[in-house]
Parts: structure tokens; sequence; C-alpha cells
């Protein structure tokens, strides 16, 4: 933890955990103190609006590539927070950009254009510049994997922590879809955060998930912690691809 995270944690008089949603980055002056690069992004939390802020990039590099970062904010003062960077973990660029070119080359195959969006995709699968695609590192899951996750991964239980709107084209009337932060727990007691890419079928079924604060059954990859699922099965759902 770097001496400005640790002096934001001391002074905070209502901290609560969140998630600071990455949109860029600038190099400071070299007369700024301190100098160097800065991360740019929005800060998201129970109990707070959604707040633009910036943070000193950690000086090992473990922020590049990385959509979002947990945070520990102070409610009474929004501008007070810290980078929780012992949860952050590295991008893994070589599998981030195989699947990208994996899913170009399946998108030629099928006759589109690789940065095609339409109706045909679902919801789940549609571009957007600030995460990474949905089955790449760091994107979550398909509907598809999210759907074998339900049968095969484990249990866990998600708080969540923020929730992102989205509009992909072709949504159906009552449906919608959102990028869903949750503060995972393991039955082991491991605690870290994921994001999953989600689409509802209905109102109804968005209020059983898609609201900061409300606890959820989730299903976990062992293999990979960040791809996560809810759990639909454990919420009466149909366990079937496309919105939930």
């Amino acid at each position: 933890m770097g001496l400005a995270d640790w002096r934001a944690r001391r002074r905070m008089r209502d901290p609560v955990r969140g998630v600071f949603r990455v949109t860029g980055f600038y190099d400071a002056h070299p007369n700024s103190s301190p100098p160097g690069t800065r991360i740019t992004g929005v800060i998201e939390a129970p109990g707070i609006p959604a707040v633009p802020a910036e943070h000193r990039a950690d000086q090992r590099g473990r922020w590049a590539g990385v959509q979002q970062l947990p945070v520990l904010v102070d409610r009474a003062d929004p501008a007070r927070f810290a980078i929780l960077w012992a949860e952050v973990e590295p991008v893994s660029w070589r599998e981030q950009e195989r699947a990208r070119a994996q899913a170009a080359a399946d998108k030629l195959n099928a006759g589109s254009p690789p940065g095609a969006t339409g109706a045909e995709d679902g919801p789940g699968v549609w571009d957007d510049p600030l995460r990474p695609q949905p089955g790449a590192a760091g994107g979550g899951t398909t509907p598809e994997q999210a759907v074998s996750l339900v049968h095969t991964g484990q249990r866990a239980t998600g708080t969540v922590l923020a929730v992102a709107e989205l509009s992909p084209p072709g949504l159906p009337p009552g449906a919608s879809a959102a990028d869903v932060t949750f503060q995972v727990q393991l039955p082991d007691g491991t605690s870290y955060t994921a994001a999953s890419r989600i689409g509802f079928s209905a109102p109804d079924r968005r209020a059983r998930v898609a609201v900061p604060g409300a606890e959820v059954p989730l299903r976990v990859d062992p293999a990979d912690r960040s791809r996560i699922a809810v759990d639909v099965a454990a919420l009466g759902f149909p366990a079937t691809p496309g919105p939930r």
C-alpha cells in the first residue's frame, strides 16, 4: 500500500467498499507533487453517487489493462479513497489478445465484420470499450458459459457493489442489461471483487440481482475466479442462455 492510500484509509470516517472504473490515464507534469502517471476514472460504491476521480498509478504497473479496481471510499467524503492494490490481479495480455483474435475470426467466418454488433449477438456479447468482452480475460462469462457454471461452478455469495447501465441493440420490451460488480465471498472466507455482464428479461428479475447492496447467490469457475455467474437455479430462474 502506498503512503497516499495509507493516509486516506486512516482519515476515513465512513469507509465502504466500491470500484474504480478506469476511463484513461495521463502523465502529470514533471514538477507535480508527486510526479508520474495518473489513472482517471469513476468511483461507484453503495450509498454515494458515481463520482469522477484520479489516482497516482501503481509503480509496478498492476493497473495496466485492468478495467476496474477495488477501492475503499469514504462515504462522508468520496474524494478520499484508497485502491486495494493487494486484490488487483494483473491482466494476462496474451490470453486477452488471443481471445479477441478468436472472436474476430469467428465473426468473419460467420459473415460479419469483426466490430459488428447487433440483435443476433444477444445480451452479454455486445462491444463496450471500457471492458474486455465476455469470455476474454477480465470480461466475465458469455451466456453459454454462465449456464454451464450454474451446474458446475463453485457456490459463492456476492454483494452487489455497483451497477452500470448498458444499452445493447435488439433488446425486447421490458428487457435490460447492466455490468454488475460483486464483492464475492467464497465458502473458505476468500473475498474479492469481480464483474459480470448480465441481461434481464423482465424488471422483476433485474430487481433480484442488479441492486447495490443486494446479496446474490453465485457460481464461480474454480479455474478462473474472475469468471462468475448468477446462480439462477438458486433464485428459481430457468438456466437458459440469453436474458436472465
